[in-house]
């Protein structure tokens, strides 16, 4: 794959980048489907997800209805480490991060996956971001599931995460550009002062100001100037 070359002399065309984790900066089904689909209980999650779409409960019931089913099979902070096993950061990831910071932005991640996804697949790339907005999985003196702190900011509300790190930054939306791929990211990403779509579904591919169909490298060519 080439890699991206960005000089000391590259200057940023906005001020923050916020990005979604799960087909994002991870490829392949969300943290929650690969914890389920490990511990066999994706039918608890479809039926969970399905009340959701026909807005029986909200996002964070939903989240907490996940968890619960976790929580009463027992299962461990091992049991979710394990479920992530073979999962990796996508491709390019380690140059893109680089080249963002010599541009001079601040990087942001708002998401509906999880804590502890993030410090797993995500370790090594941590240093890069100044915000870090997603669900945390709370674990008893055993390392057993307890239950869940379901995020402030997801679906119609990562706008609102976004939001708030714009009015910390003291800077307008209109500076911040959104990195997304799923559904969840439509409204953050019409909101934003630009919308970059990574393998996107139909939904986002309509909103999106560019495409990138693979390497997330091209991210620089559109948020970084000479």
């Amino acid at each position: 794959m080439e890699k991206k070359f960005v000089s000391d002399s590259m200057q940023k065309k906005y001020k923050l980048i916020v990005f979604d984790v799960d087909g994002t900066l991870v490829p392949g089904v969300s943290a929650w489907e690969k914890v389920h689909k490990y511990l066999g209980t994706m039918d608890k999650r479809n039926k969970n997800k399905e009340k959701f779409f026909n807005n029986e409960i909200t996002i964070s019931d939903w989240v907490m209805a996940d968890v619960e089913v976790w929580k009463s099979k027992g299962v461990t902070r091992d049991d979710i480490i394990k479920a992530f096993s073979g999962t990796s950061a996508i491709d390019g990831m380690e140059d893109l991060m680089k080249g963002l910071k010599k541009c001079g932005y601040k990087i942001a991640i708002i998401s509906g996956s999880l804590d502890i996804y993030v410090d797993i697949v995500l370790k090594d790339f941590k240093r890069y971001f100044d915000f870090i907005f997603v669900n945390k999985l709370l674990f008893d003196k055993n390392d057993r599931v307890v239950g869940v702190s379901p995020s402030e900011f997801d679906y119609e509300k990562k706008i609102d995460g976004v939001r708030k790190i714009c009015n910390e930054l003291s800077i307008d939306l209109k500076d911040a550009v959104f990195v997304g791929d799923g559904m969840n990211d439509v409204l953050v990403m019409k909101s934003c002062g630009f919308g970059i779509a990574i393998n996107p579904s139909d939904e986002l591919k309509e909103v999106a100001d560019v495409i990138i169909e693979g390497d997330i490298g091209k991210i620089l060519d559109y948020v970084c100037e000479k």
